[in-house]
């Protein structure tokens, strides 16, 4: 499973106040020689060892720029154990055990940033991945999956497991609810006609509409991630495809439930 997580440019500057803006738009060209700037490498075997970016590409007739970004991680530490000569015994020597991984970056021409991570380990990565531009004074959101988000999907898609927590409903002591229905059925869940109001959603899995197929979706509070199945797509070029629809999607759905974005997470450093 792919894990998708949304950033876009603070609310609180101007494109008029950066250089990587042309027209209203993101100046591409500038933003390519900014990471190139900060290019990853390989060694003679090609395996890759050295932090950066790698594999950049732009569509500017679809007005998208991606690019993979490789770090460097750790499983922890191994243990050497050496004989020393000098003193005629054993050494035991610790040593980290790190593997260079890597993440997708898109960016659209409006600054909005999709990270894809297709292992849980490589999601920490979007920190480092995004710090390039903390060091040029853009300021980015994480745009956030809140409760009005959830309830709109599950009022407007056809959704299959819903995860309902802080439950409060008078007389009851439920805390905590977990529920999925056959989207085939015309039967109404009990549970969620009880429930759907009166707490906040940690999950929702539905099925998304796009071009003549439907996807499965997952939408986490924890996060803020997103789940998708690679292999429900034929091409990368189609999961590009799918992943902008599924950003503009929820940036709609704030619009359209008139929230702002007083609350998100300004990403300045590495988390």
């Amino acid at each position: 499973m792919a894990s998708l997580f949304f950033y876009g440019k603070s609310p609180e500057i101007s494109i008029f106040d950066i250089p990587y803006f042309k027209d209203n738009k993101v100046d591409f060209k500038k933003i390519v020689e900014l990471l190139e700037t900060s290019k990853s490498g390989y060694n003679e075997s090609k395996i890759y060892n050295k932090e950066g970016y790698t594999q950049i590409k732009l569509n500017e007739e679809k007005g998208i720029l991606n690019c993979v970004y490789i770090f460097e991680n750790t499983l922890g530490q191994y243990t050497e154990i050496k004989y020393d000569e000098e003193k005629q015994g054993l050494v035991v020597d610790r040593q980290p055990y790190t593997y260079y991984g890597r993440c997708r970056m898109s960016i659209t021409d409006n600054l909005n940033i999709i990270i894809k991570a297709s292992y849980s380990n490589e999601e920490n990565s979007r920190g480092k991945c995004l710090s390039m531009f903390a060091k040029k004074d853009i300021d980015l959101m994480q745009i956030k999956l809140t409760n009005e988000i959830f309830q709109h999907i599950r009022s407007n898609y056809e959704w299959k497991r819903i995860k309902i927590q802080k439950i409060e409903n008078e007389g009851d002591s439920t805390k905590s609810v977990s529920y999925e229905i056959d989207p085939a059925s015309d039967k109404q869940s009990e549970v969620d006609t009880l429930y759907k109001d009166k707490g906040m959603f940690e999950h929702i899995t539905f099925n998304l509409p796009f071009k003549e197929d439907n996807y499965v979706v997952k939408l986490y509070k924890d996060k803020n991630k997103i789940t998708i199945n690679e292999a429900q797509f034929n091409t990368a070029e189609e999961l590009d495809e799918f992943c902008i629809f599924l950003l503009n999607l929820i940036l709609d759905i704030k619009e359209e439930t008139s929230e702002s974005y007083d609350d998100v997470e300004i990403i300045n450093e590495e988390e």
